[in-house]
């Protein structure tokens, strides 16, 4: 999962070169960046958008940045509703890959895993 503050600081101190878009994603961004990263613009550019970064909610980065794990998240939680076939260990597994990945937070995991074990 993407954090704001490493997001923001990787623009405002290695923008120039396009780590912040490698770090969200932005491959081909990013590239671009590093390109051209001999002449001032990906520089200006990268500042405006650590401000931009800086400034935006912490809701509005999660939903930009890191929806495809909300998604996942939620796709989990509805799947452990609706298919109770599954065994609980194959569960635990899926749930503990999310929490690795950082998609979902410790308490999340502690709340989901003593719903899966009740």
């Amino acid at each position: 999962m993407k954090n704001k503050t490493a997001a923001t600081l990787l623009a405002f101190f290695l923008g120039s070169f396009g780590a912040h878009k490698f770090y969200l994603g932005k491959t081909f961004t990013g590239i671009l960046y590093f390109l051209f990263c001999w002449t001032a613009i990906p520089g200006f550019i990268a500042f405006f958008e650590s401000i931009l970064l800086l400034v935006m909610s912490e809701d509005n980065f999660n939903v930009t940045y890191n929806s495809r794990y909300l998604l996942m998240a939620n796709q989990l939680q509805s799947k452990a509703i609706s298919e109770p076939k599954e065994s609980i260990a194959e569960q635990l597994e899926d749930l503990n890959e999310l929490h690795v990945k950082g998609a979902i937070t410790d308490k999340e995991f502690a709340r989901l895993k003593a719903k899966l074990i009740a």
